[in-house]
């Protein structure tokens, strides 16, 4: 009888931690995730340090002086956008891989005093020597 009850035992363990391990995930990690669509606007002016920036981490930066002034000499102001993700404009090569959103920033077609600063998120497992702005 104590056998039956030793085997019965020992069965009902390994059941019991055998199931346990077999507890399938709700998320399947090899399944990309939608992008979050992000839209953020700032206005910034000619003597103001400013940045806009999205909460994935894309961000504009600026220092003063970078905003020119009007055409009067005072201080002026742009606004600055962030949207992501947009359309493409047209798509990538074949061997190109795309490792993150297509991201439109603003204004366009504006003309600064100095550069502004851009920063682009990526992953922590990405190369950033591998990494290509197109």
């Amino acid at each position: 009888m104590k056998k039956i009850i030793y085997s019965f035992l020992l069965i009902s363990i390994f059941l019991i931690l055998n199931g346990s391990s077999c507890i399938k995930k709700d998320e399947d990690p090899t399944e990309p995730e939608s992008p979050k669509e992000e839209n953020v606007i700032g206005t910034i002016g000619t003597m103001q340090t400013g940045t806009v920036k999205t909460n994935s981490g894309y961000q504009i930066s600026v220092i003063p002086g970078v905003v020119p002034q009007n055409q009067n000499g005072q201080s002026a102001n742009v606004t600055f956008s962030i949207e992501t993700p947009v359309t493409p404009p047209k798509q990538v090569s074949g061997t190109t891989q795309l490792k993150g959103d297509y991201t439109k920033l603003g204004p366009e077609g504006f003309v600064f005093r100095w550069p502004v600063e851009v920063t682009f998120p990526f992953k922590n497992s990405t190369d950033p020597t591998e990494l290509k702005l197109l």
